[in-house]
């Protein structure tokens, strides 16, 4: 049995044993209390070459170079199934032995700890090869009906700040699942300071569903949520730190399965949300707050109508009143006239005033009406936030490859399904996005290059393109991957249906 994953950067790593960081003993200890939070600087990682049980067995680490893996490894709770209970230990048993030793960190989606010990054997592989600082999405509270969020993310390298964030809404079966954003801030090698940050957005379960569907408007108001927490998360964020945004975001940046080129209409919003301009999200709102208002222009005037028609028979009743008074009157008709009319346009005055005064009150009824009407819809909206756009914001790999690529796979082989035939589905739902403060260019301090200069294509083929966006030459992100995580000799061909995206921070 094999895995195969080929990795751009096959050059022999330099070697440092003086100066590469790992866990001492007491590092080790505090991975089983809750927070695992970086405390002293000073401890210091070394190479172990033990593999006994309950040591550590840290890989060579090249301290110059930070390998970045995010993968939606598909372990799904006991209940949920597609075939054979989807062959979930036997993957996390070939997870666990093929990914710890050639990444530094790891951010996991669909790693639930909800009814298995599975996250306990991740946690504790993960340790065992150098990976001490874990981190997952706990349940907000242990009482909550439903299951956690699925996240976790691994470090070789100590994590000083870490938080997770909740969505506040979800739909469908993901309602049941306490999503959100998990947050490490991570000190890598020369002081460099990485802000990580990864996510699995709602669900939609249409191939390719329409903008205005209730799983793409859930999943939009949940990206206006990370962008906020971004922002909270990174003020104190120096030029030179790096801040990534990854994991299986349930975008599909395809226009369809043939084109990767042309972004989807989703994916254009999400990136415009990431930005900061909300235009898109506000036309949507603006254009029903101008279909109320028109509404309530054809209720003000059928109620001016209505006002109209009260006054002309009131008026019409007036009229006949004088009339047959007029008939029985034979003396000081002119005297007695004016005096009646007098007496009338008084009376006419005070009946108008009145109704006045209780239109006056039923508008004022029907427009806090409409207010709690109005409230009530925007509670159904995108939250608008009046937020600039502080970063300029990339996606890596449709920048490096110029498409989407195709992150979503079939775990199992053709012939093992009843038609003969897999999804297929052909999506890009996993990404890596950088953001990059715009003051930074501003600063005296130079900020991080992002040099992507070698990627592998859907075919697994090498695609050396030395695209470069100049932002600085001290940090670089390289050797952007699509990593299949092929499998042999097993009835599941992938570890997983999805494929994993990796890239190195080069310091």
């Amino acid at each position: 049995m094999e895995i195969n994953s080929k990795t751009i950067d096959n050059e022999d790593p330099n070697i440092i044993n003086e100066n590469v960081k790992i866990a001492t003993e007491k590092q080790v200890k505090s991975i089983n209390e809750e927070d695992n939070i970086k405390k002293d600087s000073t401890n210091q990682i070394c190479n172990s070459n033990s593999s006994s049980e309950g040591e550590i067995n840290l890989p060579v680490v090249d301290k110059d170079k930070v390998r970045i893996l995010t993968y939606n490894i598909f372990m799904r709770p006991p209940p949920i199934h597609s075939f054979e209970s989807d062959f979930k230990e036997d993957r996390i048993k070939l997870i666990c032995k093929e990914l710890f030793q050639n990444f530094d960190i790891i951010a996991f989606q669909e790693c639930f700890s909800f009814g298995s010990f599975r996250i306990d054997k991740i946690k504790e592989k993960a340790k065992k090869n150098g990976l001490v600082y874990f981190s997952n999405s706990k349940k907000k509270h242990t009482w909550n009906i439903g299951i956690d969020g699925g996240l976790c993310l691994l470090s070789r390298y100590p994590v000083i700040n870490k938080k997770l964030y909740y969505f506040k809404n979800g739909c469908h079966s993901d309602a049941y699942s306490e999503k959100g954003v998990l947050f490490n801030e991570i000190e890598i090698p020369n002081g460099n300071h990485l802000f990580i940050f990864t996510s699995h957005t709602q669900a939609s379960y249409e191939h390719f569903p329409s903008i205005t569907s209730e799983s793409v408007r859930v999943r939009l108001s949940q990206f206006t949520e990370i962008r906020k927490f971004i922002t909270s998360m990174t003020e104190n964020a120096k030029p030179t730190d790096i801040i990534l945004l990854c994991g299986d975001l349930n975008v599909n940046g395809r226009l369809n399965k043939d084109d990767g080129t042309t972004h989807s209409e989703e994916y254009k919003a999400v990136l415009s949300i990431l930005k900061g301009n909300l235009s898109i999200i506000k036309k949507e709102k603006e254009k029903d707050k101008e279909k109320d208002k028109e509404k309530e222009k054809e209720k003000g005037k059928g109620k001016e109508k209505e006002k109209e028609k009260e006054i002309n028979k009131e008026v019409n009743k007036d009229s006949e009143k004088e009339e047959k008074e007029k008939e029985n009157m034979n003396e000081n008709i002119n005297e007695k006239d004016k005096i009646k009319e007098n007496e009338n346009e008084n009376e006419n005055e005070n009946r108008n005033e009145n109704k006045n005064e209780k239109d006056n009150k039923n508008n004022d009824k029907d427009k806090d009406k409409d207010k709690e009407k109005v409230k009530e819809k925007e509670n159904k909206y995108v939250e608008i936030i009046s937020e600039t756009a502080e970063y300029e914001v990339e996606d890596l790999f449709y920048n490096e490859l110029n498409e989407h690529p195709v992150t979503s796979c079939d775990l199992f082989a053709d012939d093992y399904y009843k038609d003969g035939k897999g999804k297929k589905s052909r999506k890009c739902l996993d990404y890596f996005f950088t953001f990059k403060k715009l003051n930074a260019q501003k600063s005296e301090t130079t900020s991080p290059e992002v040099k992507v200069t070698e990627s592998e294509s859907n075919n697994n083929n090498n695609n050396n393109n030395n695209n470069t966006s100049n932002v600085s030459s001290k940090v670089v992100i390289k050797d952007l991957t699509i990593n299949k995580f092929d499998v042999t000799d097993k009835k599941f061909v992938h570890l997983s249906d999805h494929y994993g995206l990796s890239l190195n921070i080069v310091t």
